[in-house]
């Protein structure tokens, strides 16, 4: 073991450049007291930690699906499924409820924040449980909900984006889907037979 010397006394700190580590690696890092006499601290304290600079590789939204249409009242539950990437030896997880969404109207590029439409994106908190290496986890919107029945027609965009436990973030593929709150209307009724008339049936 080759021991470093490091700056300060009652704290110490020193310098390693991030260059010098291999992404989705364990490292362990070792620290000992000298005193003035000579006297060396034994044992020596460790601690570890994982080098991760690969982002979650998935962060997908399940529902509504893409191009899909819906009425208000049948609009399902904002849903997906969000991991960790595969970067190294030793990908690190999510913490719970780390995955965010985005909520876009795409009549005028408005965001969702919870309580209202805003002309800036909004990243939305999600529900689902922490996770290690590369296990998926389903995550779900459960408050702050969009009164879909309430809305205008059209298309609303949706993105989840996923951040793993060292912080790095990657964003899912979006979806697209339609909304249709307006119901169709009879415009007119067109009677084939004469009336009055005495045939045994009558076709409109």
């Amino acid at each position: 073991i080759t021991w470093l010397t490091a700056t300060g006394t009652t704290s110490w700190a020193y310098g390693f450049a991030a260059s010098n580590l291999v992404n989705g690696s364990q490292y362990t890092i070792s620290a000992r007291a000298t005193d003035g006499v000579g006297n060396v601290e034994a044992p020596a304290v460790t601690s570890s930690f994982i080098y991760d600079t690969t982002a979650p590789t998935t962060a997908s939204v399940t529902a509504p699906a893409n191009a899909s249409t819906w009425r208000g009242a049948t609009v399902p539950t904002t849903t997906g499924q969000a991991a960790d990437g595969a970067g190294g030896t030793s990908p690190v997880g999510l913490f719970a409820n780390s995955t965010t969404v985005t909520i876009r109207r795409n009549s005028d590029g408005a965001y969702w924040n919870g309580t209202d439409w805003q002309a800036t994106a909004y990243n939305l908190p999600t529900v689902h449980a922490a996770t290690t290496g590369t296990t998926a986890t389903t995550w779900t919107r459960t408050s702050g909900l969009v009164p879909w029945a309430s809305q205008t027609d059209g298309t609303y965009t949706i993105q989840a984006t996923a951040t793993d436990k060292a912080g790095n973030s990657g964003s899912g593929t979006a979806i697209t889907f339609t909304l249709d709150n307006t119901a169709p209307t009879v415009t007119s009724i067109v009677r084939a037979a004469a009336n009055p008339t005495n045939a045994a049936s009558v076709t409109y």
